[in-house]
């Protein structure tokens, strides 16, 4: 009888570590975020389209990504889309138009959500937008 006890146990300790799930312990230096448009600094005139492409991997499952845009100088929004996706790697590949009335500086920020309980990578890129 003790036998069995002593492999009742040995079995359900086994079962209670096996469903321990691995922690996501991501930091910005696990997630790569490339940018390769809008280049740092760029300037667009009106009329422009600004092509927004980037890739983002990850060797655990990211979540999802926005991409926003804003005006660095008044936080209005110019830009913004989201997607929920899970997957390691994803390329971004979206397009908008300026129609700046005065010169400003525009903020791309690209934000991977890297699990559901909130945490996040970002990569921020700077660029001038001209009537």
């Amino acid at each position: 009888m003790k036998s069995f006890q002593v492999i009742t146990f040995l079995l359900l300790l086994t079962l209670l570590c096996a469903c321990n799930k691995k922690k996501n312990t991501a930091s910005s230096t696990d997630v790569t975020i490339n940018v390769v448009s809008p280049l740092y600094g760029a300037t667009y005139h009106i009329g422009d389209s600004v092509l927004v492409a980037a890739s983002v991997s990850y060797d655990g499952i990211l979540h999802g990504y926005e991409v926003l845009v804003t005006d660095s100088s008044t936080g209005a929004v110019i830009y913004n889309v989201a997607n929920h996706i899970h997957t390691n790697s994803f390329k971004i590949h979206a397009a908008f138009a300026v129609y700046a009335t005065a010169s400003n500086v525009l903020k791309l920020v690209i934000n991977t959500q890297i699990d559901h309980s909130g945490k996040n990578v970002n990569k921020i890129v700077y660029f001038k937008c001209n009537p």
